[in-house]
């Protein structure tokens, strides 16, 4: 699948001088794995791969010493594969289960800035223990990988030319004619059944039925609950799914904002604002804050107690 995030990956590749170490930040299950490894074959002569959360023996390189000389030569001999500066892609996945990777980055950045490092990670704003270790903060560049947007499921749908049309269309402030008009709706309807997660749309490619889609989604949502019991207290993870949970029926209601009460009766943002927030933080839901009035700069004009997820 086509993703617009290639992009801001081939400008990174590209960079002379200040690259950093990237770290491509994002939800479970939104394709950051498939799209790294993309880009690895695409633009690099080979790639290192390396899962921080299946592969333990690499894992531990990270435990003492994180020189990255020492840590490169290990992982040459682990994989098998030259690592040469511009040539080579190394992926760290699931950084967000070995910290001490994430602090590597730091001196990656300030030793080694010739070589190609990138991480991925979900729940990094939750899984990392601050208290502990370091987020390398200014040694590495972040970009955030979301689910396919509508102009993604067309290119999935093989319909770049309607996504041209359709651009023009709005660059030009002309409409489209009606019988495009018309399919667009349609495969906006699609989009909306299916959403933008890769698996979903796969599944729906493949088989062309809608009735494969539901129990790929459903399986998405389990690993997003199992994943509020790994990283958060028992206390706090019921509390998040309650609220998580709740969302349908406050966008099923003709509320102005998001509330508590909703969630459970007496319910409010003592008792559940540090669940929305763990929420937000992981990247399971968006955030979106009433304003008062439509002046940039926004965020002088936000208010605060009124937001919808």
């Amino acid at each position: 699948m086509k993703r617009k995030i290639e992009e801001l990956l081939l400008t990174w590749k590209n960079k002379t001088g200040s690259r950093l170490p990237l770290i491509v930040n994002g939800a479970r299950q939104v394709g950051k794995t498939y799209i790294l490894r993309k880009f690895g074959a695409e633009q690099f002569k080979n790639v290192i791969y390396i899962n921080l959360e299946t592969n333990l023996t690499i894992a531990s390189y990270f435990t003492d010493n994180i020189a990255p000389e020492r840590l490169l030569r290990y992982l040459e001999a682990s994989t098998g594969e030259r690592i040469i500066p511009g040539e080579t892609l190394i992926i760290l996945d699931e950084i967000q289960s070995c910290e001490r990777a994430l602090t590597s980055l730091k001196y990656f950045c300030e030793e080694t800035p010739e070589f190609h490092i990138v991480a991925a990670g979900s729940l990094l704003g939750v899984a990392i223990n601050r208290q502990r270790y370091s987020f390398p903060v200014g040694k590495v560049e972040t970009i955030t990988l979301y689910p396919l947007d509508f102009e993604e499921f067309l290119w999935a749908r093989g319909r770049n030319v309607l996504c041209e049309e359709i651009r023009s269309a709005y660059e030009t402030m002309e409409p489209l004619p009606n019988a495009l008009h018309q399919e667009a709706i349609e495969l906006y309807r699609e989009y909306l059944l299916i959403g933008g997660m890769p698996a979903c749309i796969n599944a729906f490619l493949e088989s062309g039925s809608f009735l494969d889609v539901p129990l790929v989604q459903n399986e998405i949502l389990d690993n997003y609950i199992a994943d509020m019991a790994k990283y958060a207290s028992n206390t706090d993870s019921v509390k998040i799914r309650a609220c998580y949970n709740s969302i349908p029926a406050q966008l099923a209601k003709d509320n102005k904002k998001f509330q508590y009460k909703v969630v459970q009766k007496g319910g409010s943002a003592t008792l559940f604002g540090m669940s929305i927030e763990w929420l937000n933080l992981a990247g399971v839901v968006l955030k979106c804050q009433r304003i008062n009035q439509a002046y940039e700069p926004i965020a002088v004009y936000a208010d605060l107690s009124a937001f919808k997820l």
